[in-house]
């Protein structure tokens, strides 16, 4: 039987891994397909969404989250005028059918698409089922078809939306737009930069520079702390708001960005029928320098 989290999501070992199964939910590798409800009752499954927006509406944790929120986005736009509202990208929700973590989370995603009258609101998450598209799509949100490895690099600002992602992907996110000038476009709402850059062993500060590195120049907000509804704890603890001054960025040292990305090529997908009913894994790119940071 595969293990499965306190969250409802699955745990996974990768074949070569000599630690233990990754904590939350491995992105690119799909789910035992025997884990997925015989019937998905996509109509019923809105209304607990809805539900639980209104739990939310009446608990203590939504005004403090939405005015981090609101807080950071103001430090950010510090000396903009007539700033249009932000996109919002959400990577990595998980199984929103099924798992009470991921409904809270989408439930969250929605009470700041309307906070912030966002007009338009991406997600994607490789193991999405095709009723959960189905359902993401009539709550009018637009499903990726193409898996970005959060990796995309932001030509407008842009509300990032990544609960629980690993590590890898909130490198990966800031990699990909590692330039004092693209930096400043992202707000990221996420795990704590800070506190996933404090606990990483010697051995990964190499893997994950670009989080340790970016940890030390990002405003955090953390808003997963001193949770004392205990059904909200699990979807939201560690949770932080993120931003970066284009200002502090502009002041560091070149050096400091030479390692800039390349353009995101999206991984080339690779089949495996062995034990996910053949669906496309994404496979790790290698990384590439370029001082090329435009």
């Amino acid at each position: 039987m595969p293990q499965v989290d306190k969250d409802g999501f699955i745990l996974v070992r990768h074949k070569n891994s000599r630690g233990p199964p990754a904590s939350l939910i491995t992105k690119g590798v799909a789910p035992p397909t025997d884990l997925k409800p015989d019937v998905i009752n996509v109509p019923a499954v809105i209304k607990k969404i809805e539900r639980l927006r209104v739990r939310l509406t009446s608990s203590r944790y939504l005004p403090r989250f939405l005015a981090a929120v609101d807080d950071c986005l103001s430090e950010q736009r510090a000396g903009q005028s007539a700033v249009a509202a932000p996109n919002i990208v959400c990577y990595g929700l998980g199984h929103v059918a099924s798992a009470p973590a991921p409904q809270y989370q989408l439930a969250l995603l929605l009470e700041l698409r309307a906070h912030l009258s966002a007009p338009r609101v991406e997600a994607y998450d490789p193991v999405f089922w095709p009723e959960e598209a189905a359902l993401l799509s009539r709550l009018g949100l637009h499903v990726l078809e193409q898996d970005e490895q959060c990796g995309r690099r932001l030509t407008e600002p842009t509300v990032l939306y990544m609960p629980h992602c690993e590590n890898v992907h909130y490198n990966n996110l800031l990699r990909a737009n590692w330039h004092p000038d693209v930096l400043p476009r992202c707000l990221l709402i996420g795990n704590s930069l800070a506190s996933i850059a404090l606990k990483l062993p010697p051995s990964l500060l190499r893997e994950f520079a670009f989080v340790e590195r970016g940890a030390a120049h990002a405003a955090e907000r953390g808003v997963g702390e001193r949770i004392d509804e205990p059904e909200l704890l699990a979807p939201f603890n560690d949770t932080a708001v993120h931003w970066f001054s284009a200002a502090r960025l502009r002041a560091l040292p070149a050096y400091f960005w030479d390692e800039a990305p390349t353009q995101y090529e999206p991984p080339e997908p690779q089949t495996d029928s062995s034990d996910d009913g053949g669906r496309a894994k994404p496979r790790r790119r290698r990384r590439k320098k370029s001082r090329n940071h435009n």
